[in-house]
């Protein structure tokens, strides 16, 4: 198990020294060769550290968020083992891998676990916060909707990850971002438009805002992933149905 990477700029390094961020070209493969690598979230893309791993020969990867993403984690198809853990469970692993003289690791997939299940839906830690940091009195953003570990269709042309050193093609794929959260809102609105085709652009982004809520599935104010704390002002824009099974980036 290694936790040797790179450190892409001198500052905002994490607790633990030596871990950092997997950037291609730049692993050392002496150490990484046949390795677990641990990798911290955040500075380049997170398919592209596993990418990194995979270049220097490493076994697998463990990606830990750093305090800036808290809990939050995405689902990402990784070209080698690889899973994630939230800021917590991070920095209890670096602990092990720093105090242990032989630290080892596994990835185990036991299929779907179905436990006792946390609040939902969440706002996402990639999600942007308002309100407007030029013009503190627009609010923004205006509705938050469903934007991560989203399962959509892909364009086959192009591999899972994007990277040229990947060779997958396929049909279907789980990924995050706005680019998931702005169709669930465009296809509400379309749905308002069908209903009443004489409404403007103008007359539906206001009654999505009206009628959205700010509660979770427990009846309180929806929760941050990065830090735990209440969005109270966060709005939700799409059915509880399909909120209560995802998080939320805004939009």
């Amino acid at each position: 198990m290694n936790g040797e990477g790179h450190e892409a700029r001198p500052s905002g390094k994490p607790r633990h020294g030596i871990f950092r961020y997997c950037y291609s070209g730049r692993l050392d493969s002496s150490k990484v060769a046949g390795k677990f690598v641990i990798s911290d979230r955040g500075d380049n893309v997170r398919v592209a550290k596993g990418g990194a791993v995979k270049e220097a020969g490493g076994a697998g990867m463990m990606m830990a968020n750093t305090a800036d993403n808290g809990k939050d984690l995405i689902a990402d198809s990784h070209l080698i083992p690889a899973t994630m853990v939230g800021h917590i469970t991070g920095d209890k692993i670096r602990d092990y891998v720093t105090s242990d003289p032989s630290p080892t690791a596994t990835i185990s997939f036991s299929g779907t676990v179905i436990g006792t299940s946390p609040s939902a839906p969440m706002v996402a830690a990639l999600s942007s916060r308002g309100p407007n940091h030029l013009t503190p009195e627009i609010l923004k953003p205006d509705v938050i909707a469903p934007g991560v570990n989203i399962l959509a269709g892909w364009i086959c042309y192009t591999s899972l990850t994007d990277l040229d050193i990947d060779p997958r093609r396929v049909d279907f794929n789980i990924i995050s971002g706005t680019s998931m959260s702005c169709p669930h809102v465009s296809g509400l609105a379309v749905l308002l438009r069908k209903a009443y085709p004489d409404w403007s652009p103008a007359a539906i982004k206001p009654a999505l805002i009206t009628t959205a809520y700010n509660l979770d599935n427990t009846s309180r104010n929806i929760t941050d992933l990065a830090n735990g704390d209440a969005r109270k002002k966060s709005n939700l824009t799409t059915s509880r149905t399909i909120a209560s099974i995802s998080r939320c980036n805004t939009n």
